[in-house]
């Protein structure tokens, strides 16, 4: 993969990351530079429930299509969604505490959206 498309896949997260909720839970400012001022953006709150978070992970990221979910949940469902919010895949989650996840989709970011027993998290990643 060359340079500039990484570059470009990275950046693409990072906007994903934001407009899919934050993975860190607090209170941002946004600055976008202008030539030589900026202009400040309403600070939002992160929708994400930090707890969760710390008990939910994907790996390996970037990954292929195939990755796993780590949880320690009892119960639960994931959704998968592509960079316009079309649903690419759903399943539920294994009582086991890993679910074995395959999908079939081109190189490109997506958003994984697990909701458990004990609250939701959303998170980024890449295939490629």
């Amino acid at each position: 993969m060359s340079l500039i498309r990484r570059v470009c896949l990275l950046i693409a997260i990072s906007l994903v990351s934001l407009h899919a909720y934050s993975q860190l839970s607090g209170t941002y400012t946004i600055n976008q530079g202008i030539g030589s001022s900026s202009t400040n953006f309403t600070s939002f709150q992160s929708a994400i429930d930090a707890h969760n978070q710390e008990h939910v992970k994907i790996y390996p990221v970037p990954n292929s299509g195939h990755f796993k979910i780590q949880h320690d949940a009892k119960r639960g469902r994931y959704l998968i969604f592509d960079v316009i919010g079309r649903t690419i895949a759903t399943g539920n989650l294994e009582a086991s505490g890993s679910t074995d996840v395959s999908i079939t989709v081109p190189t490109g970011v997506y958003t994984i959206s697990i909701i458990t027993d004990t609250g939701s998290t959303v998170i980024p990643f890449l295939v490629d």
